[in-house]
């Protein structure tokens, strides 16, 4: 099971309000389909997806058994991510 924490459902609002709408659906989706996951601090990880030409949303999550929880996710330019990809 996926589930968002109180500060990643608040996040929904203020990122919709900054004009990038997302669905706490489409959040889950990047979580089970990632093109790509690394891993992050405090033993988290960190999923990425493409949702545009020129965007990735990157969802920082923590696995508990089978469950997940979402801390934070954030838009991020495919540019900034994508390219370290080519470069390895």
């Amino acid at each position: 099971m996926i589930e968002l924490c109180d500060y990643a459902k608040s996040k929904i609002l203020i990122l919709e309000k900054l004009g990038f709408g997302v669905t706490e659906d489409e959040i889950k989706e990047v979580v089970k389909r990632p093109s790509r996951v690394v891993f992050g601090k405090k033993g988290r990880k960190i999923a990425q997806r493409p949702v545009s030409e020129t965007h990735l949303l990157r969802v920082i999550y923590e696995e508990h058994g089978r469950d997940k929880m979402v801390i934070t996710f954030y838009p991020a330019r495919r540019e900034r991510y994508e390219k370290h990809e080519s470069e390895l």
